[in-house]
């Protein structure tokens, strides 16, 4: 992993990052306007489908990214290597801090950035050529914009608990070093991945779910600002939403890095 962490440069892991994150927001944004504009789903109905959505949605994301990553690059045809796709920013610095390698972390971060940016303006223009062909049925597309109307407390207590669980699970599934951990293994891991993101969002769908992505998050921010739909509110619990998940990372972060120490002591 450390091969892939730090190079500055590796045009396959930027694709992946690319792909991977403009398909996730894709994804999740039209999804959630397309099933929340039907009027007849219920609180229960829309609660699974957005979960379940959330879940699959990443995991196809994460694969197409590595396939169209690895496929233009050629890594693993030539040199063995395989692709990864992280596709959020606090996995990204979980990864480098675990390997202690930071070279790539700002050519992923910014690759995630600009594929979210991507994403974001295939699904307006998606929305767009949607609603030109069914006139009748016209989606609003501020119904896919991931943004936190509930009160500060109530969400702070909310991501703390998330977070916990969401940072713990995703750190044993993408720590894993995919140069050295089997296919099947990985194919594993991947599907334990999908099922425990679905039962954290059916967890916390209540709650409107919990902070995924930072570049999700912010470019529903803009988006909506843009539209003149955004809220000092939906802003403040965004930040308090990445101070917790920076926390909670740190946390992790702190205790593996010890764990690590011990091991080599």
């Amino acid at each position: 992993m450390n091969y892939i962490l730090n190079s500055y440069w590796n045009s396959g892991i930027a694709l992946a990052e690319l792909v991977s994150s403009g398909l996730l927001m894709f994804f999740i944004s039209t999804f959630m306007s397309i099933f929340k504009n039907n009027k007849n789903n219920s609180k229960l109905t829309l609660n699974v489908i957005s979960s379940f959505v959330f879940s699959i949605a990443g995991t196809i994301a994460m694969i197409v990214g590595v396939g169209i990553g690895n496929l233009i690059s050629g890594i693993g045809r030539v040199s063995g290597n395989k692709g990864i796709a992280l596709m959020t920013p606090i996995f990204a610095i979980m990864q480098s801090i675990h390997w202690n390698a930071f070279n790539a972390l700002p050519m992923i971060l910014g690759f995630q950035l600009i594929g979210t940016i991507i994403g974001a303006f295939f699904y307006i223009y998606f929305i767009k050529i949607y609603n030109l062909i069914n006139k009748d049925s016209k989606i609003n597309k501020h119904y896919g914009l991931i943004l936190i109307n509930s009160s500060y407390y109530a969400n702070c207590f909310k991501e703390v608990l998330a977070q916990i669980l969401f940072l713990t699970i995703g750190f044993s599934i993408f720590t894993l070093d995919p140069l050295v951990v089997k296919d099947a293994e990985l194919m594993l891991k991947g599907l334990y991945l999908t099922l425990s993101l679905f039962v954290l969002f059916m967890l916390f769908s209540n709650q409107e779910f919990f902070l995924l992505s930072w570049n999700i998050s912010l470019v529903s921010l803009l988006i909506s600002y843009y539209y003149k739909k955004t809220k000092t509110k939906h802003l403040i619990n965004f930040l308090i939403s990445i101070f917790v998940q920076l926390s909670i990372m740190s946390i992790i972060s702190g205790i593996d890095f010890y764990k690590n120490k011990q091991n080599y002591a």
